[in-house]
């Protein structure tokens, strides 16, 4: 995904700046990391992205392995992530305020936790709007271009009515800007759309596309800072909320 590759070139630079070389690992039930996290000679510190498999954040901290959490959470780790609700309850507020009161979500794939926690950053919009809340308003991708076309057919097929539409990453939002103008909907005079992330293709969508921004280069600072001071003996566990800003184009 464009906003993980672009945090990811933030920590080569910060790891680069700090010494470290960096290792990127894509984790799967089977896979043979699990015996280089296990080593605590041969690994300074892991950063796992998203949702990982229980085993190898444990083997991590029994390896006292310094661990830092980025989009998830965990017992006993430190954990980073952007204002997920409070990033999509602004963006949800920011359309009823301009005219759209029929606003539907696309969601990302449901059990991980950017997905969760921005759904309920909807929800709550909604809610202190007096709407309520819908189940039927809600569609779930999962996270790609083509999710978010398919959602959003989906959505206008079961609510016609629909003049707003928030999507949790710009990706689907993208994809559901495709869907919209292929159903004959004018963005945004018919249907206003916002995204989350602030990837560098939402500046280039036609029209451009509203979205809320996560300060990557922040995070991958912060996640380094983190690992430092775990290396120099500091226990620290929690989560840490990262602001997110509202970009409206």
């Amino acid at each position: 995904q464009p906003f993980i590759e672009g945090l990811f070139h933030h920590f080569e630079i910060e790891c680069r700046n700090n010494g470290y070389r960096l290792l990127y690992v894509s984790l799967t039930k089977d896979d043979k990391v699990l015996d280089i996290l296990q080593d605590a000679s041969a690994v300074s510190g892991v950063v796992f992205v998203s949702t990982v498999a229980r085993k190898f954040v444990q083997a991590s901290l029994e390896a006292k392995i310094p661990v830092v959490m980025i989009s998830s959470t965990y017992d006993g780790v430190v954990s980073i992530n952007p204002d997920n609700i409070g990033g999509c309850f602004d963006a949800t507020e920011q359309l009823i305020h301009t005219g759209s009161r029929n606003v539907a979500f696309i969601s990302g794939i449901v059990t991980h936790h950017n997905a969760s926690t921005r759904l309920i950053g909807y929800k709550r919009a909604r809610y202190c709007n007096g709407l309520g809340y819908d189940e039927t308003m809600v569609a779930n991708g999962d996270w790609g271009f083509e999710s978010g076309y398919e959602c959003m057919i989906s959505l206008l097929q079961a609510h016609p009515e629909i003049n707003g539409v928030v999507a949790a990453n710009d990706m689907m939002a993208c994809g559901a800007l495709r869907a919209l103008i292929d159903s004959g909907r004018r963005v945004p005079e018919d249907v206003q759309i916002f995204g989350f992330d602030n990837i560098e293709q939402s500046r280039f969508c036609v029209p451009m596309l509203s979205t809320v921004g996560i300060d990557s280069q922040f995070i991958a600072e912060l996640a380094i800072g983190l690992l430092e001071n775990q290396r120099n003996g500091k226990k620290i566990v929690g989560d840490i909320v990262v602001r997110t800003s509202l970009i409206c184009r």
